[in-house]
């Protein structure tokens, strides 16, 4: 690895991949470094949509709605493998609620333009019974739309890979520990080797989410001030036998104001999220046994099912970074538009954003990166950037490590198919492989326990 590049990134969840490949695409020698692996914290515990986000309506932020409905469409249409249309019902109970949310979702057909995927559509009680058949009967009716639905760990990967495609470097384990802001260099420890590297840069991007004021803390060490704050969003994974729908469902109204989205995924039902704000960041966040009961509540209060706990395959559990901006006391009423700002010491740091918009986070930190240090405008490739699209070794590996009995022969070709993704998808250790190149830990945490002592051998990391 080089020691001298034009930009360096710190953090690879959505904000720093997505930074890191619109810098590489621009020509500028761009390096991506992640202390963990890529998605690590954040960007793999989203609620695997990729959306407008209908709630952001009610706030009256059509801007960012639009925004994201574009960058739907340019994802739809250049890494269909990944990122799938999804249909979606929100069921009404009344004629008031019907007509409100009407014009709330052909708001949103309408802000997508000619990017839409479908129009959406009136449910009658019968057509919205046919399409969710344990649907309580309170309901009248509903309204049928269409957004997208993706994995993110495995895009965060796909970006990784498109970084090097256009002759950039992302690299995973390597944690900042010193920064230089005279110097403009950065000291790291690359956790893989156990050994400690300086490089150099011109320009430095602070994209660390939840970790950013650690970030501007080591670069400022007199800096107090508190520019995040956190917010835990939990999900569960439910048995699909207990559903019958191909459909989505969102219930728009919960007791802490955030909409519950119930959803087909891999095979399982997703059903989330919770928004509970935090003080303080842990090492891995954990689905807190009263999040467990608010959304198991908020299923039962729609659905003729009773959904209990051993109902529930697996939970996962992710932060938000939100701006500390905003005095609400509610952080589902916070904006997740992203910002970005220069420390007096030149650092650019970027805060808030999600998934769907993360190519137009990586073009507005570039723009105004060149702007305020006063370079010669680059080209934004925009929606003509090309991501990676190589997903054989992806498909293989979750199929296999999927399977059960685990005999001597999938050993042998789990073992194989390991030290590709060792190669090819810079997997360290058994917990990426299960967790991020597939999902095996979400969808059958029993069989990837039984792989997690066969696949650190293969890695050397026993």
């Amino acid at each position: 690895m080089n020691n001298e590049w034009d930009t360096i990134v710190v953090g690879g969840g959505a904000s720093g991949l997505g930074t890191a490949l619109e810098s590489a695409s621009r020509g500028y020698r761009t390096l991506l470094i992640e202390r963990g692996d890529f998605a690590s914290y954040t960007s793999s515990k989203s609620t695997k949509l990729i959306h407008g986000g209908v709630r952001y309506l009610k706030q009256g932020n059509l801007r960012l709605v639009r925004e994201a409905l574009l960058e739907r469409s340019f994802l739809l249409e250049k890494i269909p493998e990944i990122v799938k249309e999804r249909s979606i019902i929100l069921p009404t109970s009344s004629f008031i609620e019907k007509n409100y949310y009407k014009l709330g979702i052909f708001t949103y057909d309408q802000l997508a333009g000619s990017n839409n995927i479908r129009r959406s559509k009136w449910l009658s009680k019968e057509q919205l019974i046919k399409s969710v058949p344990y649907l309580k009967r309170t309901f009248n009716g509903g309204i049928l739309f269409y957004d997208a639905q993706f994995d993110d760990s495995r895009l965060a990967i796909q970006l990784a890979r498109s970084i090097y495609d256009y002759s950039g470097t992302a690299v995973n384990y390597t944690e900042v520990i010193r920064i230089d802001s005279k110097r403009k260099q950065i000291a790291c420890i690359d956790h893989k080797k156990g050994n400690e590297i300086t490089l150099k840069y011109k320009h430095l991007i602070n994209a660390t989410g939840p970790f950013l004021d650690r970030l501007c803390n080591l670069e400022n060490s007199k800096n107090t001030k508190k520019t995040i704050r956190f917010s835990r969003g939990s999900h569960l994974l439910i048995n699909s036998n207990r559903f019958k729908q191909k459909d989505g469902l969102i219930l728009p109204r919960t007791k802490d104001g955030r909409v519950l989205f119930i959803l087909p995924w891999k095979g399982i039902i997703l059903a989330g999220t919770t928004d509970v704000e935090m003080k303080h960041l842990g090492s891995e966040p954990k689905v807190s046994n009263e999040e467990v009961e608010f959304i198991l509540s908020g299923i039962r209060s729609i659905y003729d099912v009773n959904i209990e706990q051993k109902d529930i395959i697996s939970t996962f559990s992710g932060i938000r970074p939100l701006s500390n901006q905003n005095s609400t006391k509610n952080t589902s009423k916070i904006s997740r538009e992203h910002r970005m700002f220069f420390s007096e010491s030149g650092m650019l740091s970027i805060s808030g954003g999600k998934w769907t918009t993360f190519r137009k986070i990586g073009e507005d930190t570039i723009n105004f990166l060149e702007k305020l240090n006063h370079l010669k405008p680059t080209i934004s490739l925009g929606h003509e950037i090309q991501i990676n699209n190589h997903l054989k070794l992806w498909h293989q590996a979750e199929a296999l490590y999927c399977k059960e009995p685990i005999n001597q022969e999938l050993i042998i070709r789990g073992r194989n198919l390991a030290r590709s993704l060792k190669k090819e998808e810079y997997a360290f250790n058994a917990e990426d492989i299960l967790q991020r190149r597939t999902r095996v830990g979400l969808l059958a945490p029993k069989t990837a326990k039984k792989w997690k002592p066969i696949l650190d051998q293969a890695l050397d990391i026993l």
